[in-house]
């Protein structure tokens, strides 16, 4: 099995909202999967669609699979960074509080050959010192 993934570092999302997705699209093919995540509500949807196309784009044109044979193995939301805020209240204190963030991750994958990369070879041509 092939498997192809693309990644989004430091998406300004929280990690707990992107992991609902998981379950939505994990087993299904790719087209099932960027039509369900077309008609889900809120951002999250759209960045993990974003790096949906980006798989199928690194497989189409790393490793000439067709968006027909791929399927999504897997989605990886990590902890980004987070940022440190504060918010001012009352007598001159402050609350803080954190912006969180995440690395999103799909993997796609097809069954069938294993296919290596494509290999360009260069027309080299080897001169010799009488040429």
């Amino acid at each position: 099995m092939t498997r192809i993934s693309a990644k989004l570092k430091n998406a300004r999302m929280t990690p707990r909202k992107v992991r609902l997705l998981r379950s939505v699209i994990i087993g299904k093919s790719a087209e099932q999967a960027r039509t369900q995540l077309q008609w889900q509500n809120g951002k999250a949807s759209k960045l993990v669609a974003k790096v949906l196309a980006s798989a199928i784009a690194n497989a189409q044109n790393d490793f000439e699979i067709s968006e027909e044979e791929l399927t999504v193995v897997a989605l990886d939301v990590d902890e980004g960074i987070k940022f440190k805020r504060f918010n001012p209240v009352s007598r001159g204190m402050a609350h803080s509080f954190q912006k969180r963030n995440c690395h999103i991750r799909v993997v796609v994958g097809s069954e069938g050959k294993k296919s290596s990369k494509k290999k360009v070879k260069a027309d080299i041509e080897t001169l010799t010192v009488e040429e």
